[in-house]
């Protein structure tokens, strides 16, 4: 029955009901419009990225590179920052600034350090490396080089470990260390097989064959070289082949078969001019000078001599541009490291922190775990305690008459002191049951001899005397 100014009606039922469906089917369309928006960002930002690594024109690289980085700093996202960054300095290390391309690596660095990434931070380290190579400052190039081998062997990266330990060797080779070069190169080596890896395999061989041409240990070169120019002919990597093939010459040379080694240093040449690679022309020019002033062809050997200077410089940008810009590097590489090793210092405090409170915490919880067993300890001894009064007030109960056995409870229970200090001359009460009177135990003997003599025993005889 209806309550009385109540109206039911089915459709206030059907409302509630058709508004929380419309409220689903709308939560459902702003979700789906989320993911569509997160998509369509995550398709944009790879594609700047695609931009800022592959695009023909290098300095329309630097504007997505730079894109890239604006887009994922607003968005907060630094896996995308970092991306920017390392792309950035890898196009002005590609146009020989070497200032701005050390710049963008050091951001790139930061942001490792941000993001606790040591595998982004060791990664990062390895262009760091070469552009101080470039540069020709060989100590920091090697410091780079080592802290990016540790850092990746750490964090079991092995595709950029063997990169690291490449790029390391090729240093120790520059500087004519040659076995130390060797060793980081068998190590890279390895790595590169075990990767299945084909172009780096082919830089390594490469590289093992200079050096094996420099100990003129000539057979094993020209094995290895080739080799390497095989496998980089099918990725189109242009660069090192120039630099294989000088090396090709000499080993000609030295081997006296002047006609291959002027082969191999003219193809050499012809391959940097048709794809222009500004340093290898330079070489490319410097070995064919070498190569003619060898065989007392002055006229030939001057030309190759003064084109060869000629690049030099263009690429140089005359010496005294290059060291102001030198100085300038290292005065902002300085401020830079330093901000980087604060970024360190900092980590590795938060670091000692944490690991500080953790201890703490480990001690306070041994010290409550110490304080409850204590507790425990103390209950279960009291309780062990009021077992056995409450067994020797049943003995006593059993043993000795009821009121005796109160009296002596009451005797074995200790007295509570009133808190105050007693007088000296203290009055005892009066003792009516006259219990607590001093005992004559030698009376007390003598008594119960003579009541034991008037006493009969059991076959009602009287007792004799003792």
């Amino acid at each position: 029955m209806a309550r009385k100014g109540t109206i039911h009606s089915p459709g206030m039922r059907v409302a509630p009901i058709l508004g929380v469906f419309l409220l689903c089917i709308l939560q459902g369309i702003a979700q789906e419009e989320q993911i569509e928006s997160n998509s369509d960002v995550q398709i944009l930002m790879d594609s700047l990225v695609e931009q800022a690594s592959k695009h023909p024109d290098v300095t329309e690289r630097l504007v997505f590179s730079e894109e890239l980085i604006e887009r994922a700093l607003a968005q907060k996202n630094l896996d995308y920052a970092f991306k920017g960054y390392i792309r950035q300095g890898n196009t002005h290390l590609q146009l020989n600034a070497y200032s701005d391309a050390l710049n963008a690596y050091f951001k790139g660095a930061e942001v490792a350090i941000d993001m606790g990434d040591n595998r982004l931070l060791g990664r990062i380290q390895i262009p760091i490396a070469d552009t101080y190579s470039l540069m020709g400052n060989n100590e920091n190039a090697v410091s780079y080089y080592n802290d990016a081998i540790r850092l990746l062997r750490e964090v079991n990266d092995s595709i950029n470990l063997a990169k690291a330990l490449l790029n390391a060797g090729d240093e120790y080779f520059n500087q004519e260390n040659y076995e130390q070069a060797l060793t980081y190169f068998d190590e890279s080596g390895k790595l590169f097989e075990a990767l299945d890896f084909r172009l780096g395999t082919a830089y390594n061989l490469g590289n093992m064959g200079m050096i094996y041409a420099e100990r003129r240990q000539n057979t094993l070169a020209k094995e290895r070289i080739q080799e390497a120019v095989a496998i980089l002919e099918e990725y189109e990597d242009y660069s090192p082949i120039c630099t294989y093939l000088d090396y090709m010459a000499d080993i000609y040379k030295d081997q006296g078969d002047m006609e291959l080694a002027l082969e191999y240093g003219q193809n050499s040449l012809d391959l940097a001019h048709k794809f222009d690679l500004k340093d290898e022309i330079s070489s490319a020019h410097k070995k064919m000078f070498e190569l003619y002033k060898f065989l007392g062809n002055d006229k030939e050997a001057l030309a190759h001599y003064e084109d060869h200077v000629a690049m030099r410089d263009s690429i140089l940008n005359l010496t005294s541009v290059q060291e102001a810009e030198a100085q300038r590097t290292n005065f902002e590489i300085a401020q830079r490291e330093a901000e980087l090793d604060l970024a360190n210092e900092k980590q590795s405090n938060q670091r000692n922190m944490l690991w500080a409170a953790v201890i703490v915490a480990g001690l306070l919880s041994l010290l409550a775990y110490g304080l409850y067993r204590r507790g425990r300890f103390i209950q279960r001894t009291k309780k062990i305690i009021e077992h056995e009064q409450q067994r020797s007030e049943a003995l006593l109960l059993n043993i000795l008459p009821e009121q005796t056995a109160a009296r002596d409870r009451h005797r074995s229970r200790p007295r509570q002191r009133s808190g105050r200090v007693g007088s000296r001359h203290r009055q005892h009460a009066p003792d009516p049951a006259g219990w607590a009177r001093p005992v004559d135990l030698q009376a007390r003997g003598r008594d119960l001899q003579r009541d034991g003599a008037a006493r009969p025993d059991a076959a009602g005889r009287p007792a004799r005397p003792a």
